[in-house]
């Protein structure tokens, strides 16, 4: 994707300083946090980087969960006194994802089928929410920034995976990768981006490149 020139980890750390730039991980961002400060100070060596955020007891939210192999791969490290959510708007990766969940025998992973510009969760639910690759794909992207702000609670945050544009490339150049990945055709500037998740409240934001 580098010779694009449109990556991107979007990373909201809240007001926690002691979270290093590269712990949201996986090629993801986010904007997190509304406020004070949050329990995770740090960082776990043992999980892979884009899971190293989450601890034992964590209520973790998947905003666009596809067949559900992350969402029950976080669903080891929260452990049995945490919650997985995932949220999908196409009834088939539930289905593909509660069948994986059966195989599996987990039982603190949950699916729910619903749109994530109207996730069917209560406010402040989740202390992390992840979103891979999701973010570009919507046609609303503030009602879905706004919706990560209500979901999440108020020392949490939100890691966004996905493509936004540093610098101008030709828009040739730009149908062509669209046609390679779908989410790269709906990518925006990274002030553009970021603006999104200014507007809800977050008290922090921030791109990491990868």
């Amino acid at each position: 994707v580098n010779q694009y020139n449109m990556q991107a980890e979007v990373k909201t750390i809240e007001n926690n300083t002691n979270v290093k730039n590269s712990a949201c991980g996986c090629g993801s961002g986010g904007c997190g946090s509304h406020s004070t400060q949050h329990s995770h100070d740090e960082l776990n060596p043992d999980l892979p980087s884009r899971f190293q955020l989450l601890q034992a007891g964590d209520r973790v939210v998947e905003f666009g969960s596809g067949t559900g192999l992350d969402s029950i791969s976080m669903a080891s490290i929260v452990g049995p006194g945490g919650k997985v959510i995932g949220i999908d708007i196409s009834e088939q990766n539930i289905n593909t994802a509660r069948g994986i969940l059966d195989s599996q025998k987990v039982s603190n992973v949950e699916f729910r089928l619903g749109d994530v510009a109207a996730a069917p969760l209560p406010d402040e639910y989740a202390d992390v929410i992840y979103s891979t690759c999701v973010f570009n794909l919507q046609s609303d992207k503030q009602k879905v920034a706004d919706e990560m702000y209500r979901v999440c609670n108020h020392n949490g945050y939100v890691c966004v995976s996905d493509f936004v544009i540093i610098n101008d490339i030709p828009e040739g150049l730009r149908k062509e990768a669209s046609e390679i990945a779908g989410c790269i055709a709906g990518a925006e500037k990274a002030d553009v981006f970021m603006n999104y998740f200014r507007k809800t409240g977050f008290s922090q934001g921030g791109i990491v490149e990868v």
